[in-house]
């Protein structure tokens, strides 16, 4: 059976979220180490096997060798992003006079890559332009958007980013037949076929340019 929780989670909100499949779950954006997080994984006995990054901001990686370290899965990010990990300490200093965290251990993913846990499998949608490995993960019904599509508005593209890239992925995201619940990195869900009727960026993918 599957199931899904979310954990808001350090200075920007970030949504970190654990999807779950009998036994086995993957951690989605590790922002920061959590203790409701841990709790919830101790006293469920969950075997987190994979934490994924949709992209390489700081907000959705700065926990991710906290939370590999106490749950032992390894830390995934596309590999056009994985020269942020790196930088993650000076990044987030920069953003909000708080060093980040040091990420010891990286793994990096292509835009073909499917993960696989418990009964479920997530498969990796490239969406360029928040940043240009910013990838929304898909299992089943879900989409995981990260900062690339949130509800009535997209994520920016001046840190990194590029709107003809975001535009391009627009226009692919709005061909996508299924209505997918989307659960993106900062704010409250929403579903596909809601945004492509009423979001202006998805209604008219060239303002994103």
């Amino acid at each position: 059976m599957r199931e899904l929780k979310k954990f808001v989670v350090g200075p920007l909100n970030t949504n970190l979220y654990l999807l779950i499949s009998g036994n086995e779950a993957v951690i989605i954006d590790p922002g920061e180490m959590s203790a409701e997080l841990a709790e919830y994984v101790k006293n469920y006995r969950i075997k987190v096997k994979y934490a994924l990054a949709t992209h390489g901001h700081f907000d959705h990686i700065n926990g991710a060798g906290k939370v590999c370290e106490s749950f032992g899965c390894r830390f995934f990010i596309h590999e056009k992003d994985a020269y942020m990990v790196d930088k993650n300490p000076e990044l987030m200093e920069a953003f909000t006079g708080i060093r980040g965290e040091t990420i010891m251990e990286m793994n990096t993913f292509s835009d073909r890559t499917e993960f696989r846990f418990g009964d479920e499998t997530i498969k990796v949608m490239a969406t360029p332009g928040h940043t240009p490995g910013s990838t929304c993960f898909v299992s089943g019904d879900l989409m995981f958007s990260g900062d690339t599509l949130f509800r009535g508005t997209i994520g920016r593209t001046d840190i990194g980013g590029s709107g003809s890239e975001m535009a391009r992925t627009l226009k692919m995201m709005g061909s996508i037949g299924e209505n997918l619940r989307v659960y993106p990195g900062h704010g409250p869900e929403t579903m596909l076929d809601h945004e492509k009727r009423t979001n202006q960026f998805m209604l008219n993918p060239d303002l994103a340019l």
